[in-house]
């Protein structure tokens, strides 16, 4: 015989979750709260008071329940008539993860830091033997403190190896902010910088008037002719031009396919967050929420949590959901150049999806794909131009619906799959809403008698 309070109904546990992500309320202390405070989670609780681990277990280990949760009402904002496929837009945006940026720590640093918080650990638990019973309590919360940052140094290195996360040689390889390329030490010795350097003093341009010139900060001048850098494919080719520079004092670069950037350090209060870029909000650790919308009542469609910043790969994944829940593809779909690319454009084409998403700038203009070729054509019509930028106006206003309205900026979950759940309840919550404003139409009445 079991013992204990009866177990709470699915559904409720669930409405608690909805109900509070409309109340700006997200933790689960505060949804336990919020069940004595709050009229509406009591009416859905039945005046009961589920416990916070409670909460907090549903959300995180019933990943498929919530996904279908949020497939049923897109259903019903079909039925609802909410819905016409004509043009959806996709985009991602950035959600900070429950992390501090003084939990990161370098990769080339993780295991002597490993093995120095071991160190200080044995010696906390050797003085304490030694020590009398006055200092002892004291000690015994430091050998605890060290114990427990010698575990998570721990994790963290069984979580590399676990996902063969390589680990860089070079302590000073860096992320640039504006392309996203590798920064490594020049091999060359710095003879391309110097070549430079000669040929800018030659037209008598100062570094920063060169800068403007290419688009560029100085500093990045700078590391240039110092050597510190490599000079990307792109660069290289508007040095030539600017600087009339030939192709043997400053070649092209070999071509190179990147699948996958590794990170160069890792958060160790979540291991899967990561470092993220953003123009004018600078760098943020946190995960890239996809969604795609329709353009009729901006209903998200399908949504995703990236483990990488890595929109692209996503996007013929997103419409296979698409067509696979409601039985068509799009008619339309817009995206920014992050979801660019030439198996993109091709499905695209197969399905007879009309894409609006713009390439990325190109070094060489002479090796433009036909595909590249062709979208540029595309987007060069002004009316083609329009229809491409109702993207912004389609899929920004949910990510603000999201952020501003609803309060929801930072996740309260570790690791990419409890976040994925949080990231489905906001999606879902945001359709709902959507749902409840055409509570009065006819359509929504009958829809609502299908299910």
């Amino acid at each position: 015989i079991g013992r204990g309070r009866p177990a709470f109904h699915p559904s409720i546990l669930l409405g608690v979750l909805l109900y509070g992500a409309t109340r700006r309320v997200f933790t689960s202390r505060k949804l336990e709260e919020m069940t004595f405070s709050d009229l509406g989670a009591r009416y859905i609780t039945g005046n009961r008071h589920p416990d916070h681990t409670t909460l907090h277990k549903f959300r995180i280990s019933n990943p498929e329940a919530l996904a279908a949760v949020f497939a049923q009402v897109v259903l019903l904002c079909s039925a609802a008539g909410l819905l016409d496929l004509e043009n959806v837009a996709l985009d991602g945006v950035v959600i900070n993860a429950d992390a501090s940026k003084y939990s990161s720590v370098k990769l080339t640093e993780l295991e002597a830091k490993y093995n120095k918080a071991k160190a200080r650990a044995q010696a906390l638990i050797e003085k304490m033997a030694a020590c009398d019973e006055i200092d002892y309590k004291q000690l015994a919360e430091e050998v605890k403190d060290a114990k427990s940052k010698e575990e998570r140094l721990k994790e963290a290195l069984e979580f590399l190896q676990e996902h063969n996360i390589p680990v860089p040689r070079d302590p000073s390889e860096k992320t640039d902010a504006a392309d996203g390329d590798v920064l490594e030490k020049n091999e060359q010795g710095g003879s391309e910088g110097d070549a430079v350097r000669a040929a800018r003093q030659a037209l008598q341009m100062s570094q920063a008037q060169l800068a403007k010139t290419v688009g560029i900060s100085r500093q990045r001048v700078c590391g240039w002719e110092s050597g510190r850098y490599s000079i990307s494919a792109l660069f290289r080719v508007r040095l030539r031009k600017i600087l009339d520079l030939s192709e043997e004092l400053l070649p092209d670069l070999p071509e190179k396919i990147i699948t996958e950037k590794h990170p160069s350090c890792i958060i160790l209060s979540d291991f899967e967050a990561y470092w993220i870029y953003r123009p004018h909000l600078g760098y943020r650790i946190g995960y890239v929420a996809l969604a795609a919308v329709d353009a009729k009542n901006q209903i998200i469609l399908d949504t995703r949590l990236l483990k990488k910043n890595a929109e692209c790969a996503s996007f013929i994944p997103c419409l296979e959901s698409i067509k696979q829940r409601l039985g068509s593809w799009p008619k339309i779909a817009t995206a920014d150049t992050g979801f660019f690319s030439h198996d993109n454009v091709r499905f695209a084409e197969e399905h007879k999806i009309d894409l609006y998403t713009p390439p990325r700038p190109q070094a060489d203009d002479t090796k433009i794909s036909p595909e590249t070729q062709k979208m540029r054509d595309k987007l060069a019509l002004p009316a083609c131009r329009a229809t491409y930028n109702t993207r912004s106006s389609t899929v920004e206003p949910v990510f603000g619906n999201i952020e501003s309205n609803l309060g929801f900026r930072r996740f309260t979950c570790n690791g990419h799959a409890r976040t994925s759940c949080e990231w489905v309840i906001m999606a879902t919550v945001h359709n709902l809403l959507k749902l409840a404003a055409h509570a009065t139409s006819a359509k929504l009445n009958e829809a609502l008698g299908l299910f």
